[in-house]
């Protein structure tokens, strides 16, 4: 072939090294998918569009690659005429068939007659009697000059040729021809994005670590475009921080940036002037676009410009937010600055749109690029509240002289910014330095009286990460009586505290501290701001559950729930609560996949900013729900995680109190009952406590029914339910005054729909149920009973293996001493029993386990928390 073209010169104008498919290097990544799509019968036009950078030439060249005995290829250019490009057709045919279009010569002093040349190329090519594979690069280089001559060439274009066209933009030339056969694909900038396994391939060979978070998130935010991976990648294989939260022009070279330009340089004006001018914002909406562009179908642009991959997508769940590849967006911003007017211009529209819309964060960074700082300061005066409970720590700190200087504080000023941002965003160590050296700056000042309020707000979130829930409690009592910077804003900031307090009193089911918190909350006169007192709601929603109106407690957690996610309530101010209260209700009504849902949602948020309470309580009430299920092994596994978790030197023992509360539940539904008098023994006398202490005498002791049954409050609706519950259990060999106690607790329940409780009696109270409900049809009472009749026949396979046979007090300290190491002998002269005494015992210990082995024993022991 070499030699057939060195032998005789080419036709005027033609480049041999725009006839020759480029060499595809040996480590490049395959796109076998997207090549099996060219295998296709023919004839057959596909063409692959997309911006500069998706690897459009590539495939084409893998393709041509596998296929070199058949496959002609041609870059297009702009110089080129019609006739130098018909001689480049030419030339790339005759690379493999010498002979080809012996006629061109003629041509080279005349002029070009369009259709008779067209005719007798279409006529060639087919008389070659095989399949032809014809590749046409950079097709958007073909000038208007040729339309005549393409035109010709898509209606009569041979039958035994496909044709494989890359260009940037869709093709103006109609392929009527091939559009008959059914014969036109077309391969898209979506198709070509990077899929997952193809971008690990990538970071194989680039040794790059995606199991490291920061560098899969930054790899995820250039949205699968091949050059935007290859310079993430490049650059994390060259040890350059490839964090997200910086600028990319920061660890892009040059190199990578020309590449960039060239990518937006090959969008056609419309897309350019798109991208431009919504550069300056993080998240483009369909209202930006219709203020900006004026555009009425916005939604639609949006949605066209995504689905084809023109470095826009589509994020989130709602259809209505869109991100600008931040490859892309960083060098279009960075070209925006070289022309100050115009980028000072975009920024003030940007920011006058966003604030239009409710987004003042974002606008006031904006406002100060444009120099609008009068207006940037009256926001971020006005939306410090929000950068607090939308966790923008970074954002408050940033802005804290302007803050600052609006606070009228002496000495302080800066300090106290400092130290609510630190509340947000810092570790707890980090934010517990800061409020001490607030505390310690203030003292003996002006500043300390006016700074109490603040202080104690702050102290109430220190108080809750650790555990100190009841002096958490105590020091958000005082709040009301102390003074606050800012006046007009002490309410809310009160409500903060309180709502740190309702957290701690509601894990500690202090119905008596939750009451008056309550009360505090509902009588404050709050800042007619406009933004919403999530915290009033999320209170109540407490109360509710603590007294067992579970409509009540749904209701408004489900409004709570709703609006801090549109407000973008977040950080250590997500709604912990509401989440909890969700899943206990879900839980309570049965619905346990919505119920595990809910408590499993918030724990690594709870983990990240070191709330520990929430996640030893949602990973309690995860373990207590898959008890429910019937998964007990998985429940005693979440259980001695949170454990582990909570096994922190500063944490308070109070922290425990609300594990133990769930473990109490799970340990009474697989009867193991030592261990649930030992979680009884140490626990406080809470209501729920109370009830299960109550519970446990009166099945131990029928005769002190009476004495045991008074101690048991009964003003709230959960604990009347409670009574009747315990005391149908109490009279269960008189038939008809258990029905009597069933029936009152029917009464009350029915109006909140409770359910799990009555699932989670014993079998003969069950078996009364449904006698009961033989008598009492209704919609409640048959969905209760059936419910009833499928945990009874599910029972033993539901809870575990030692439901029925829970190890006896002295199987369990056989079991402890297991994990010594020590000889059988030695054991059993510890606890003063013979070795055919212990043999035994360690007989029924391996028997209830379902276990062969010492080790499986203890094994089986951890996994059930036994030891």
């Amino acid at each position: 072939m070499g030699a057939t073209t060195k032998s005789r010169a080419l036709l005027p104008g033609v480049n041999l090294a725009r006839i020759t498919p480029p060499v595809v290097p040996p480590h490049l990544l395959a796109r076998e998918e997207l090549i099996k799509e060219f295998d296709t019968p023919l004839p057959y036009a596909i063409f692959i569009v997309a911006p500069s950078g998706y690897g459009k030439t590539t495939l084409a060249s893998q393709w041509a690659a596998k296929n070199p005995k058949n496959t002609i290829w041609y870059t297009a250019s702009k110089s080129d005429s019609p006739k130098v490009s018909l001689f480049h057709f030419i030339e790339s045919f005759r690379i493999l068939y010498p002979k080809f279009a012996p006629w061109a010569e003629s041509l080279i002093n005349e002029e070009l007659n369009v259709a008779e040349v067209v005719t007798r190329m279409a006529n060639d090519v087919m008389l070659l009697e095989q399949p032809i594979n014809f590749i046409t690069d950079a097709a958007e280089n073909i000038s208007s000059e040729h339309t005549e001559m393409m035109e010709l060439w898509a209606a009569n274009i041979p039958l035994n040729l496909r044709t494989i066209t890359t260009r940037t933009s869709v093709p103006a030339p109609l392929y009527a021809r091939a559009a008959t056969f059914n014969s036109i694909k077309v391969i898209n900038a979506a198709d070509l994005k990077l899929n997952e396994e193809e971008i690990n391939n990538l970071a194989r060979y680039y040794e790059v670590d995606l199991l490291n978070s920061n560098n899969q998130e930054t790899v995820d935010l250039v949205q699968g475009w091949p050059t935007g991976v290859h310079i993430i990648l490049k650059s994390a294989q060259e040890n350059k921080n490839i964090s997200s939260n910086k600028s990319f022009h920061e660890v892009s070279s040059l190199d990578s940036r020309a590449l960039v330009r060239a990518a937006i340089a090959s969008l056609n004006a419309i897309e350019r002037k798109f991208l431009t001018s919504m550069s300056l914002f993080d998240e483009v909406r369909p209202e930006f676009v219709r203020e900006m562009m004026g555009d009425t179908s916005a939604r639609n642009t949006l949605r066209r410009m995504g689905a084809e991959g023109v470095f826009i997508s589509e994020v989130g769940f709602d259809q209505s937010s869109f991100q600008i590849n931040p490859i892309i967006r960083d060098v279009i911003i960075e070209d925006l600055k070289k022309d100050s007017a115009a980028y000072y211009a975009l920024c003030k529209k940007s920011a006058d749109i966003l604030e239009e819309n409710g987004q003042s964060l974002p606008a006031i960074e904006l406002y100060m690029e444009a120099g609008e700082i009068e207006i940037a300061k009256k926001l971020i005066n006005t939306n410090t509240r929000k950068m607090i409970y939308s966790n923008n720590g970074d954002v408050l700190r940033r802005w804290r002289k302007v803050v600052a200087e609006s606070l009228g504080l002496e000495f302080s000023g800066e300090v106290l910014v400092d130290a609510y941002a630190a509340m947000v965003s810092a570790s707890l160590d980090s934010f517990k330095a800061k409020l001490g050296e607030l505390t310690l700056l203030a003292r003996g000042t002006r500043d300390e009286e006016k700074l109490a309020g603040d202080v104690a707000v702050m102290t109430t979130r220190a108080l809750f990460s650790e555990g100190r829930l009841s002096e958490c409690i105590e020091v958000a009592l005082t709040l009301p009586r102390l003074s606050f910077v800012q006046d007009e804003f002490s309410a809310a900031k009160i409500l903060t505290g309180l709502r740190f307090a309702s957290w701690s009193a509601t894990l500690l089911e202090d119905m008596e501290s939750l009451l008056q918190i309550q009360e505090i909350a509902d009588q404050l006169d709050y800042p007619r701001d406009n933004l919403p007192l999530i915290g009033v709601s999320a209170i109540q929603a407490s109360v509710a559950l603590g007294e067992g109106r579970l409509k009540d407690a749904r209701d408004l957690a489900i409004y709570s729930l709703n609006t801090s996610q549109e407000y973008g309530y977040s950080g250590i101010v997500s709604p912990f609560d509401m989440k909890y209260i969700l899943a206990e209700v879900s839980r309570e009504y049965c619905q346990d996949i919505e119920a595990l849902d809910y408590a499993t949602s918030l724990i690594d948020t709870a983990k990240k900013h070191e709330l520990y309470p929430w996640v030893a309580a949602l990973m309690a009430k995860q373990a207590l729900i898959l008890s429910n299920m019937g998964n007990s092994s998985e429940a005693f596994k979440v259980l001695r995680e949170a454990r582990e978790y909570l096994a922190q030197p500063f944490l308070s023992h109070e922290i425990h109190r609300v594990v133990d509360e769930h473990e109490l539940f799970i340990r009474a539904a697989v009867r193991d009952s030592e261990r649930l008098e030992e979680l009884l023994y140490r626990m406080p006398k809470t209501t729920t406590i109370l009830a299960f202490t109550v519970a446990v005498m009166v099945s131990k002791s029928a005769s002190a029914n009476s004495g045991y049954l008074s101690k048991l409050p009964t003003k709230t609706l959960r604990e009347k339910l409670n009574f009747e519950l315990i005391s149908a259990q109490a009279k269960l060999d008189k038939p008809l005054d258990a029905k009597a106690h069933i029936n009152n607790a029917i009464t009350l329940s029915t109006s909140q729909g409770h359910r799990r409780i009555y699932l989670s009696q014993r079998a003969p109270l069950k078996n009364l149920l449904l006698d009961f409900a033989t008598d009492h049809p209704n919609v409640y009472i048959e969905q209760l009973a059936a419910a009833v009749r499928n945990s009874l026949k599910s029972n033993k396979q539901s809870h575990g293996i030692i439901q029925e046979n829970p190890l006896t007090k002295r199987e369990l300290d056989i079991l402890r001493r297991l994990t010594t190491g020590l000889p059988i002998t030695q054991i059993a002269a510890s606890l003063h029993i013979s070795n055919n005494t212990i043999k035994t015992h360690l007989k029924n210990v391996y028997r209830k386990l379902e276990v062969d082995s010492r080790d499986s024993a203890v094994a089986k022991g951890k996994e059930l928390l036994l030891l």
